[in-house]
Parts: structure tokens; C-alpha cells; sequence
């Protein structure tokens, strides 16, 4: 099989949004597009970004749906490869985009489901940057 597209679908009571700029690799982040499946298959990372960068899709509480779809050469249809729901716990993130906190899901081999933890992460947050505080450019 050869990949076009790969691309996530979030969808959160009717909010819905797509997460389709692609990117994989391991040591080196490549553009997604045209990837190669072999019988053996692929493994490697994969990263979804929105393409839309004036629009801020945040993740308040609430339980989420992620749906894993695929652009398939010589098919016309998109196909779902993998679709699960996943609890985002109120207050996490409040009311902006909290930099020292993070969510992760990681696999439970005893309860063959994914097991939340909230951590902090002091010392590798991100920051919003207001347009207007610029002061004469980059």
C-alpha cells in the first residue's frame, strides 16, 4: 500500500476538528506524504499538527473521540485505521493552555486500555506569543 495522507479527527461533543498536517520519523521529523507500507508494515512515529495556525483547538474535560483515517493510493474512499476514546479530566488545563502540564496515555498490558496520567512539567513549557508584543519583528 502507498499512503497519501494520513490525518487525526478529534471529535468532542459537536466539536470536531482535523489534525492533518502529517509528519513521521524517529530521529528526523519527515513531511508526511507517500509513505510506503510493505506486508512487514511501518514503525515509526507519527506527529499531527492543524493546518489551520489561527485556530487554537483546546482540549477542555470532557471525553474524546480520536479517528485515525488514511488516504489511499488507487482508492477513492478514505479508510478508518484505528479509532479510540480517550477522557480529558476537567480542570487540567483551566481556562488557557497551561505550560507545565501535560496528559499522557500510556498502555496497560493487565487492563488492555490506555491508563491516564497528569504530570508537570516544569521547565519545558510552551508560551503563546501575542502578535501585538512584538517589538520590531522576529
Amino acid at each position: 500500500m502507498v499512503v497519501e495522507q494520513l490525518f487525526l479527527r478529534v471529535s468532542e461533543r459537536a466539536r470536531q476538528t482535523e489534525f492533518s498536517f502529517w509528519g513521521h520519523g524517529d530521529a528526523k521529523l519527515v513531511r508526511g506524504s507517500g509513505l510506503f507500507v510493505p506486508k512487514t508494515g511501518v514503525a515509526t512515529n507519527h506527529h499531527f499538527n492543524p493546518t489551520d495556525a489561527d485556530t487554537l483547538f483546546r482540549f477542555s474535560g470532557g471525553l474524546y473521540s480520536l479517528e485515525l483515517m488514511a488516504s489511499l493510493v488507487g482508492r477513492k474512499q478514505l479508510v478508518s485505521l484505528w479509532n479510540i476514546a480517550l477522557e480529558v479530566p476537567s480542570g487540567v488545563f483551566d481556562t488557557s493552555i497551561a505550560n507545565n502540564k501535560a496528559i499522557f496515555y500510556n498502555w496497560s498490558s493487565q487492563t488492555c486500555s490506555y491508563v491516564m496520567s497528569v504530570e508537570d512539567r516544569f521547565g519545558h513549557g510552551y508560551q503563546v506569543a501575542d502578535p501585538s508584543d512584538a517589538e520590531g519583528g522576529l
